[in-house]
């Protein structure tokens, strides 16, 4: 079997992927983040709305699109401690991004 073909104890028969899904999921995640930051700003310049205003409309188009996806494929929303391993790094994340702007923003500031 090769590496990338291994199954762990955890994963279920239907739960396995092709290779390529990972690569494609990758490229498309890449895409994806490089054009929305292009995007908010054409919308910011255009629209008159503050940064903070069209992250936050981002943001809320993203939870939408994920809930319809999760809906319309009828796949399970996580739960148990799959949630919560997604809601900590989550948290950590945005902690890890909001200290380092206000490192920046007092820095600046000085």
């Amino acid at each position: 079997m090769l590496p990338s073909m291994t199954v762990l104890p955890s994963m279920t028969p239907g739960a396995r992927r092709r290779p390529a899904t990972g690569l494609l999921y990758l490229v498309t995640s890449g895409l994806l983040w490089g054009t929305g930051g292009l995007t908010g700003s054409v919308l910011s310049r255009v629209s008159g709305l503050s940064a903070t205003a069209v992250a936050a409309g981002r943001l809320t188009a993203g939870g939408v699109l994920i809930v319809v996806f999760l809906a319309v494929t009828g796949r399970p929303w996580p739960a148990g401690r799959v949630l919560d391993q997604r809601l900590n790094a989550a948290g950590i994340v945005g902690a890890a991004i909001l200290m380092v702007a206000v490192i920046v923003t007092v820095c600046g500031a000085g």
